[in-house]
Formats: C-alpha cells, structure tokens, sequence
C-alpha cells in the first residue's frame, strides 16, 4: 500500500513538473527578447501536422508540442519545420516556438493551435475517361479506404457490377459515379469517370459530292462520323469490280483530290480505341467522271508542256541481258514495271520486272516471236500482255499474247492492221492501235470501232499510251527530239504535245494519273524509266 501511494505521489510530481515546465523554459519572455519567430501555422496533411514558420538571423529554436493538452514534445532544432505524426480527428495540437538569435539573446514566443479534422479520402482509378468498343468488357480498378459501391448514370451504354466491371453496351457516353464510404479517420468520397462507347461497325458516311477543280481534276468531299479517327477511300477497279484502297486520311480531312478519270469512288469511317481498329460502312458510290468540256484543238504542232528531268523523278537504271540490250515496251502488270527488250538484228527478246518501289530488277523471262517489239499493252480483265510482233522499222499484223503473270508465250493475235503501237484503255474496255497515220479504236475482240487520222505525222511511232478518253502518241523525231501527242478519242481532234526530249522515247503508260517514260538513252546501254513529279494535267 505505502508503495503505491509513493508512487502516486511520484507521478503527480511529474506531471506537475511537466506542466510548469514551458513557463519556466520560455520565463524571461518578454524580457530580452525580440519579435523573430514570424508567420507560424499549423497545416495538416492526411495524418500529419506540419508546423512550419520564419525568421531572421537565428541561430537555432525551442519548440514545444502539446497533444490535448498533454506535453509531447520539447526540442532545440536548426530548421524552421516541425511534423507532428500520428494525429488523429478532433485532436487538438499547440506549438509554441522562440528562437536563439546568434548574439546571444532570445525571441519573444510565437504559438499557434489546430484541431485536426478526418482525413480527406481519395478514390483512386487509372484514369479518369475510359474508351471501349460495345461488347468490351473491362475493370475499373479502383481503390480506396472504405467500401466502394458503383453505378451508371446510363445502364443502356455501360453497366457495372459491384466489383467495378464495367460492361459496354451501345454507343455513347456516360459517367460511372464511384463512393468510398468514411469512418472515423477517413470522410465520404465521391469521383467520376467518363466512359466512351464505341459502336462495333461505324455508321455509313453521308453527304458526299465531287467539286471540279479543272478539266482534269477533282475533288470529293464527305460528311463526318463522329467516331471516326481517319477514313479510308477506295477506287473501283473496272477489270474486277472490286473497291481497292488508295488513300487514307486524318480525321479532320474529310476530302481528297483525283484525277478525272471516270471511275467511281467510295468511304468508310475507321475507328481504333487501345488499339483495336473497326471500320465503318462504305458510302455510295461517288462517280468522278472525265470532263465534257471541249479542249481546244490544234491543227498543227502545239507544246502544251515540257516534261524534262526537273519535272521528271527517276524512277530505275535498266540495262537489258548481255546481247539484249534495246527496250521496246513498257507495262505494268500489278506492283511491277515489265520491259519487253530486243536485240538490234531482232532474233532475241526478253520481258524483265522491274519494281515500282525502288526500281530493283526483278524477274527475267526469254519471249519468243516478239521480233522488234515496237509496241504493247496489258489487259488485266483477262490477264494477257500483248507485245507487237514487228520487224525493224516495219509495222505489224499480229501480236504475240503472254500470260502476265507467268509471261509464258500462249500464242499470237491477228491485227486488224498493220501497226507500230498499242494500248489498252481499262476504263472503256477497248484496245488502240496506231501506225505513222492513223489511231484505231477496236473492241475487245480487236475489231475496229473508228477509225482517227493523225493530224500530227511525226517521223516514227514508236508505240501509244490510254489515258483520261485520250490516246497518248510517243513520237520519235531522230536523235533526243520526242513528243507525247494526245488525241481525244470521241473526235480524233489532236490536243497538242507534251515535249520529252530527253532521248529517244519507246513507251509511256499513265499509273494513278502520274505519267511513266520508257526513255531509251541514244548511244549508251544506260536506259531509263521515268515517272512525272506531278500527275499530268490532259486537256
């Protein structure tokens, strides 16, 4: 019993001791000291209470920290900081602080108090705006300090469970609402994120028009999808019906410019959400047809523009096999640029690949019967190229027929005519042919349709190319002087030349509206084929 009245009496010493303690260790306050301590304040952050203040030449501070009323803490420190850990809410903390200045003397006291409140509580998520496609299905992974419960402000575009799993169901937008429930350290929270849904096919695009730039250029427009991250443009190809993609653009460029070319057109919108791509409905068709204006024709030689190496790219260096070294024709037969060769006494030939990516040789294949070759075209309904059986400096009466894509001879084609040139023209299903006087427009089956006269009768032809309704002559005058003279094909009337004198021309074909040279380099093995920096403009 004495023992523990002993140590009652100890304990109240103590505290009493305690209490007395701040007055007696700040007792000269107010005696030598000065204002030093400024802007002292009290900020809790979650479960700390930071003390934080200012002042001016100090040596050091005596702080004292009480708890409810409790002392908890008396230190001398260098910094202007004090964490107070551990505080609980409605717990009521008091800070007084002097500081030593570096005379010797002390400041008068600065105290300050804060009764600490529940600590805020945060939801936490990986983002705050989620995408998805209708059907996905994915977790919100939140967190927390108290219970979680979940809700949709539009269960018909996304639903979710009490665990957070969120389901998408048609397109739109809508919040899902997360609360944490509090207690007595942590407040109520609240937060919301956004989900998009996407649909999983894009709505057909509307609104589309052409707009004519000039007599040979166009260009489409179409209206907006609003889910739509690019939109793709697709181009019938008139050998197999089929739409084949040839552009592609932002979602902000709802246009594209084309040549006048009669084929017909079509868009879809393409979405990708994390990176998963859906595409849209195709529009209707959008027909972009060659012009019906009148282009003025010429009745005597006319340059309507020059095409030489500036406005020119090179496309490939091609050199032949040794012994067959003279280009005659150019095609192009899918990714490819085929070149037919002879030699100069016309016994040999050759077809070689060239690619159209970066001119590498490709394939070489012997061809028999094609004798001078001095002509050509590819007709990708049937998958037939047709190379001119001539000889030197004369004209022919049948062409020897190859399999494009083997490039195996299976036969030969009788000639309505005796020519020096041919093409095909995929848009109206019809072959050219044509010698130093006339054009000749025939059927599929090579049975002339019309008949045109050469206005221009240039020295050689050399072979012909089809493009836009017109029938594009490569002319060879001796030495580097060649022309391309166009023809329209409605009237025969002769619409001027293009100048590419550059050496002497064998062949040209039109890819995409972008004109292709077969150049053949006078006194050298070093040939050329050339492709226009621009697509061409014919009248």
């Amino acid at each position: 019993m004495r023992n523990k009245l002993l140590y009652s009496f100890i304990a109240v010493l103590i505290a009493a001791f305690l209490g007395y303690l701040p007055s007696v260790a700040f007792a000269d306050e107010g005696q030598e000291g000065q204002n030093c301590v400024d802007n002292l304040n009290l900020m809790q952050t979650g479960s700390d209470v930071v003390a934080n203040w200012s002042s001016m030449d100090c040596d050091s501070y005596e702080v004292i920290v009480f708890r409810d009323g409790r002392l908890t803490m008396m230190l001398k420190t260098k910094e202007n900081q004090y964490t107070i850990s551990g505080v609980h809410p409605g717990e009521r903390c008091v800070v007084t602080v002097r500081a030593h200045l570096k005379d010797g003397s002390t400041s008068d006291t600065a105290k300050t108090e804060l009764t600490a409140e529940k600590i805020r509580q945060n939801i936490m998520v990986e983002d705050t705006i989620f995408y998805g496609f209708a059907g996905n299905t994915f977790n919100l992974n939140a967190s927390a300090n108290g219970d979680m419960q979940y809700s949709s402000a539009d269960q018909n575009i996304a639903r979710v469970d009490d665990r957070g799993n969120i389901t998408l169901k048609k397109s739109g937008d809508t919040d899902i609402i997360i609360t944490a429930e509090g207690n007595g350290l942590f407040t109520d929270a609240r937060r919301t994120v956004e989900v998009f849904v996407y649909p999983t096919v894009l709505a057909k695009v509307k609104g589309t028009a052409t707009e004519d730039l000039s007599p040979s250029r166009a260009i489409i427009r179409w209206g907006e999808n609003e889910y739509a991250a690019a939109y793709k443009i697709l181009r019938k190809n008139p050998a197999t019906q089929e739409y084949l993609e040839i552009a592609e653009t932002p979602a902000e460029t709802r246009y594209l410019e084309v040549t006048r070319d009669d084929y017909d057109y079509v868009i879809k919108g393409i979405a990708e959400v994390n990176g998963e791509k859906v595409d849209g409905k195709i529009s209707d068709p959008v027909p972009v047809r060659g012009t019906t204006e009148e282009a003025p024709a010429y009745s005597k030689f006319k340059v309507i523009g020059k095409l030489g190496k500036n406005e020119l790219n090179l496309v490939a260096e091609i050199h032949g096999t040794k012994g067959v070294r003279v280009p005659q024709t150019l095609s192009i037969i899918d990714d490819k640029y085929v070149v037919s060769y002879v030699n100069k006494k016309s016994t040999r030939g050759r077809l070689i690949e060239y690619s159209k990516a970066d001119g590498s040789e490709g394939k070489i294949v012997n061809a028999k019967g094609i004798g001078h070759a001095n002509g050509g075209a590819y007709n990708p309904n049937i998958n037939r190229l047709f190379i001119l059986s001539t000889k030197y400096a004369e004209e022919a009466k049948k062409a020897c027929v190859f399999n494009a894509e083997t490039k195996k001879s299976i036969g030969n084609v009788n000639m309505p005519a005796s020519v020096s040139a041919m093409a095909y023209d995929v848009t109206s299903d019809r072959y050219y042919l044509a010698n130093g006087k006339e054009i000749y427009i025939c059927d599929s089956n090579f049975k002339v349709e019309k008949t045109l006269a050469k206005t221009i009768k240039h020295k050689s032809t050399q072979d012909i190319g089809a493009y836009n309704s017109t029938v594009m002559v490569c002319s060879w005058l001796g030495k580097n002087k060649s022309y391309i003279d166009i023809y329209r094909v409605s009237d025969g009337a002769y619409l001027g030349s293009y100048d590419v004198s550059i050496g002497e021309i064998e062949s040209c074909v039109v890819d995409d509206g972008y004109l292709v040279i077969l150049m053949n380099t006078i006194g050298s093995a070093d040939d050329r084929i050339y492709k226009t920096k621009e697509r061409i403009a014919i009248p």
